[in-house]
């Protein structure tokens, strides 16, 4: 088993406990939940690698939007297993690994959309009455000025969206190549 965590930018923490079968999909159950709006980069990274060592070096989803930058910068040269995205470099038009997840108009629908999959199909098991609480008030918007998904109204949704983060992690750890 191998445990995975998921930052994004208001320092909420989902670990699940993620179980790799031959001949099953990937199953992942939550284990761990931190959510602080109280916290600078500077000490989210080091209780993020704090946890991170003590699971097992764990894989971390930094949500790389606004202060996930700030954190991401805090621990790329000191903690190793960070999610990595393929993205098309403007200069030399060459695909290159960067770290992090960067939530943007085309990766936030599919984050949403893996998740609705996920919780329908039980691929994951979530034990918190604080996430289920922010996915009942987790919508898709058409008003002006706020298409898209997220909170109604004035309600939260980090939760939801760590929680996205940590199935897109589950779902890259079988691509991991090892590093030499």
């Amino acid at each position: 088993c191998m445990i995975l965590f998921f930052f994004n930018g208001t320092a909420t923490t989902e670990i699940y406990n993620l179980s790799l079968h031959d001949a099953l999909p990937i199953s992942g159950n939550q284990v761990v939940e931190f959510a602080s709006n109280d916290i600078t980069p500077s000490e989210l990274s080091r209780y993020a690698i704090s946890l991170g060592k003590e699971y097992n070096n764990a894989l971390m989803v930094p949500e790389i939007n606004a202060s996930g930058i700030a954190f991401l910068d805090k621990i790329k040269y000191v903690y190793n297993n960070i999610y990595r995205r393929t993205v098309l470099d403007s200069r030399t038009k060459e695909q290159k690994q960067s770290l992090g997840w960067r939530t943007t108009g085309t990766t936030k629908p599919k984050l949403v959309n893996d998740l609705q999959d996920a919780t329908s199909e039980t691929q994951i098991i979530i034990n918190s009455k604080e996430l289920l609480k922010e996915m009942k008030t987790f919508v898709r918007t058409e008003e002006s000025g706020k298409q898209g998904y997220g909170a109604e109204g004035s309600k939260k949704d980090d939760r939801v969206i760590a929680t996205g983060l940590a199935l897109q992690g589950m779902r890259y750890v079988p691509h991991m190549k090892p590093r030499s």
